[in-house]
């Protein structure tokens, strides 16, 4: 309950135990501020098999390069010394991982090939992964330590349904579920429960958007399971029959079809925008990809995507919209939330 107040007093260093199944970043904060405890800090996750424990490890080996040597006790218990950061110096930022996942799915949605600078093999982030699920779906893949490249299967191939525990890559599930939309065969993706409680409910929302394009898919408490067209052409073969009309692939890329859900979740906005490249589509909220990739209609644009997006006002004004009313008493909040 808001609002929450934090009282001081430091950390008393010892043990502790915290949840992970929801989110690593709790994790990761805990970590991060246990040099400062008055004593060395234990730091336990709940879960044996704690859920994207490649964020976990990325602190870890952020903090070491900043002077701090964490004991890893288990896959699970961390011991943190009390001690103080020092700075490296100079200090490598990778590229968002996260975000390099969409220019690479383009790629493997439409057979062309794709490099992102920034991320490649020597990347600490688990997403960077991502690329090597790609390569299972018949995509050819070449990383350097700092690059990575993606072509996709060339014409007359299709990308391949799989069977893929995604709990080192969540924020990349989507990614890989809107490529599963025309892959053959059915797509598996498990160990990502905790994205049924993030920006929203993911998994509910890639399901039910994907049912928009004729596209059954099934809402797992650990994962999701998507049953692929078979390929784009056939996919856009099945939006256009559903419409009353002849399959037309030039009409149907260029031509809006289903109107996508966004849910103010700048990756099911992203990860649709590749499904985009490949059928007429309307997302409803264009302005949530700027939480992490403000760029992104932009960079995509470049790569020659033309997909229609919706503003967010003009998707405000098709739905019921709430209305918080602030002030002092008895100025009126009452009289004006009825008038309203």
């Amino acid at each position: 309950k808001l609002p929450m107040v934090v009282h001081g007093g430091g950390l008393p260093g010892g043990r502790i135990v915290i949840k992970g199944e929801v989110s690593s970043q709790f994790v990761s904060a805990l970590l991060l501020a246990a040099p400062h405890a008055e004593s060395s800090l234990q730091v336990d996750i709940a879960e044996a098999a704690p859920t994207s424990i490649a964020y976990i490890e990325m602190t870890v080996e952020v903090m070491r390069m900043f002077g701090v040597a964490v004991e890893r006790l288990a896959v699970n218990s961390f011991k943190v010394p009390k001690a103080t950061y020092t700075t490296p110096g100079d200090v490598q930022v990778e590229c968002d991982a996260s975000s390099a996942t969409y220019p690479l799915a383009l790629a493997a949605i439409t057979g062309g090939e794709i490099t992102v600078d920034g991320v490649g093999q020597n990347s600490l982030q688990g997403d960077a992964r991502f690329a090597l699920i790609l390569e299972r779906m018949g995509c050819q893949v070449t990383r350097t330590d700092t690059t990575t490249t993606v072509r996709g299967p060339p014409a007359g191939k299709s990308l391949k349904g799989i069977d893929v525990d995604m709990s080192g890559e969540t924020d990349a599930f989507l990614t890989a579920t809107a490529l599963a939309a025309v892959a053959e065969g059915t797509t598996r993706i498990s160990g990502i429960a905790n994205q049924h409680v993030k920006e929203c409910d993911r998994i509910a929302a890639m399901t039910a958007e994907l049912s928009k394009l004729g596209v059954t898919a099934r809402n797992l408490p650990d994962g999701i399971e998507i049953d692929g067209a078979g390929s784009a052409s056939a996919l856009l073969s099945r939006l256009s029959r559903s419409n009353g009309g002849e399959p037309d692939t030039k009409r149907a890329k260029k031509e809006t079809g289903a109107s996508i859900e966004c849910y103010d979740d700048h990756r099911v906005a992203m990860s649709f925008a590749v499904l985009g490249s490949v059928c007429g589509l309307t997302l409803l909220d264009q302005a949530c990809v700027g939480k992490t990739y403000p760029e992104f209609w932009d960079d995509i644009a470049r790569l020659g995507v033309d997909i229609a997006g919706v503003a967010t006002t003009e998707r405000a004004s098709r739905r019921e919209a709430s209305v918080v009313l602030i002030g002092m008493r008895a100025v009126g909040k009452t009289t004006l939330g009825e008038a309203l």
